[in-house]
């Protein structure tokens, strides 16, 4: 059996559901195994990668280096080490990169035969567990950092719905609610038979630094206490934000995504206070000036290296 993909974004329960999975049906995995994104992003126009040896010429010297027949046989040695280091040519080996949504397109092409399994949650449960997770509990509005999944990786899954290859979807929410019904899809997608009970503390898993830690000691099995999808969105600015991200999506596309867009608008349309305004308007600001000022990136490398290095990017 080839690789199995889990295809989510982050804060989406992907954690859960993989433990799921992977008891349930007897499958090996790893926290998050972040090994093809390295490998897998320079065959894309669609990531923009710094680096210190010039990215941008490295991409495209490649490009020209696997002209041919040779981009097939570059795509079959990079699949034949990815499943040797998975040992997936023995056993099953699911692999759950969240960011792993940046490069739909690639996987499949690297590997056409491939399992993958879509998990979506309603998208304003994951802004809200975003902040409620890296945002001090919902008292920052962090979001920037986690644009590049919300703006770039949503709309490929959403892409990948609508599109005709070997894919299955799931929804967290009845995943949470109806596990039984779920891991019975999930079973016969893979053509596995169901061996074990849902156990999220015990699994084929190699232990690791990555994944949710915070949900696996919350929640010893699938509840739907995890439901929850909006006490973080608690300023009308932070709504006004939902609204027009969800704007953004279309109701077509949260469709797709297994959910009724009036419902998620309305669910967000009460009116609120200014709780955490103030600091959100700072977090803005001090968020933009970071990607103006890459003070961290000026600290490790020099003035000097730092420049350089824009230079060659």
């Amino acid at each position: 059996m080839s690789v199995i993909f889990l295809i989510s974004l982050p804060r989406s329960g992907s954690t859960l559901a993989q433990r799921a999975i992977c008891t349930s049906l007897g499958i090996r995995s790893a926290p998050e195994p972040w090994l093809l994104l390295p490998l897998v992003s320079s065959l894309t126009n669609d990531l923009e990668v710094a680096s210190s040896y010039s990215y941008a010429n490295s991409r495209e010297a490649l490009e020209d280096f696997l002209k041919g027949e040779k981009r097939e046989q570059y795509y079959e040695a990079l699949r034949e080490f990815v499943e040797r280091m998975y040992g997936s040519n023995e056993e099953p080996f699911l692999d759950k990169t969240p960011r792993n949504s940046l490069i739909i397109s690639e996987l499949i092409k690297v590997f056409p035969d491939a399992n993958i399994i879509v998990l979506t949650r309603n998208p304003i449960s994951i802004i809200n567990s975003i902040i409620g997770t890296w945002g001090e509990n919902g008292k920052r509005w962090r979001l920037r950092p986690y644009f590049i999944d919300l703006f770039q990786g949503l709309p490929n899954i959403i892409k990948l719905l609508k599109s005709e290859a070997r894919h299955l979807h799931i929804r967290y929410e009845d995943l949470v609610t109806d596990p039984e019904t779920t891991l019975i899809e999930v079973s016969r997608f893979l053509n596995l038979p169901i061996i074990g009970d849902i156990n999220l503390n015990e699994s084929n898993l190699i232990n690791g630094k990555f994944g949710d830690k915070q949900g696996i000691k919350k929640y010893n099995n699938l509840s739907i206490n995890s439901l929850s999808n909006s006490e973080y969105i608690c300023n009308f600015y932070r709504q006004w934000w939902v609204k027009k991200y969800l704007n953004y999506l279309g109701s077509d596309s949260v469709e797709t995504l297994g959910y009724e867009y009036k419902l998620l608008v309305h669910s967000v349309s009460k009116k609120l206070g200014l709780n955490y305004i103030a600091r959100d308007i700072l977090e803005e600001l001090f968020q933009f000036l970071k990607i103006l000022f890459p003070l961290r990136r000026l600290r490790r490398l020099g003035i000097k290296k730092f420049i350089i290095s824009s230079e060659m990017r």
